[in-house]
C-alpha cells in the first residue's frame, strides 16, 4: 500500500506531503520537481518501501524518517525490487 506521497516544486525544497496527486505516464507527478526532467526511463517518480527505511535506521543506529530520503512515493508490503523485476521482464517480451 502507499504509506505517504511527496513531492517539491524546487530542488533543495522541502518536500511536501501530498494526499492526492496528478501521475502522468512518461513525465511523472504534475508540479513536482522532477516532472518532465528524467534523464533516464524511471527517474521523474521515485520510490522507496518503508521497510528498508526502518531497516535503516535500526542496523545503523538512526531516526531518519521516509521524508528524509527525497523519495516521492512511500510504500509499506510492497515488493518493489518485484515489481521493477515483473517491468523488465514485461518490456523485455515486446
Amino acid at each position: 500500500m502507499i504509506e505517504a506521497i511527496f513531492v517539491s516544486k524546487k530542488s533543495r525544497q522541502a518536500l511536501q506531503q501530498a494526499y492526492a496527486v496528478q501521475v502522468v505516464f512518461g513525465c511523472g507527478i504534475t508540479g513536482d520537481r522532477h516532472f518532465k526532467k528524467a534523464n533516464k526511463k524511471g527517474q521523474n517518480i521515485t520510490f522507496i518501501e518503508a521497510e528498508a527505511v526502518d531497516e535503516y535506521n535500526q542496523l545503523l543506529g538512526q531516526a531518519i524518517s521516509p521524508q528524509q530520503t527525497r523519495r516521492n512515493v512511500i510504500t509499506r508490503g510492497v515488493d518493489l525490487s518485484a515489481l521493477c523485476l515483473l517491468y523488465t521482464s514485461d518490456a523485455a517480451d515486446e
